[in-house]
């Protein structure tokens, strides 16, 4: 499988979003490593992580900034994988939550 260039963004109106992007390796003593994090500053609506990842598993963590912050939330995950000809392959998901 050819690495996939990953695009993950986490918006919120009503929280400061804070977003962490984990492998999990079930095969591991340590089966979940940080890959990326954001907590853009400049943005109090939205974090965003672009990486390049391989096939696996991955899980995403939504939190908020502040502890005491909660509410509604879009997940928007979008990758691209490239075939040997060159045409790129997208794949694209959202997710909405809430506090539950």
């Amino acid at each position: 499988n050819e690495p996939a260039s990953v695009n993950i963004e986490l918006r919120s109106s009503e929280f400061a979003p804070y977003l962490f992007l984990l492998e999990a390796d079930l095969d591991s003593s340590d089966p979940l490593n940080e890959i990326d994090r954001d907590r853009n500053p400049e943005f109090t609506d939205r974090a965003r992580v672009t990486v390049n990842l391989e096939a696996g598993l991955y899980l995403i963590y939504v939190n908020s900034v502040d502890p005491d912050e909660e509410g509604d939330y879009m997940l928007s995950v979008d990758a691209a994988t490239y075939r040997s000809q060159g045409r790129p392959a997208a794949q694209a998901r959202t997710a909405s939550g809430a506090k539950v």
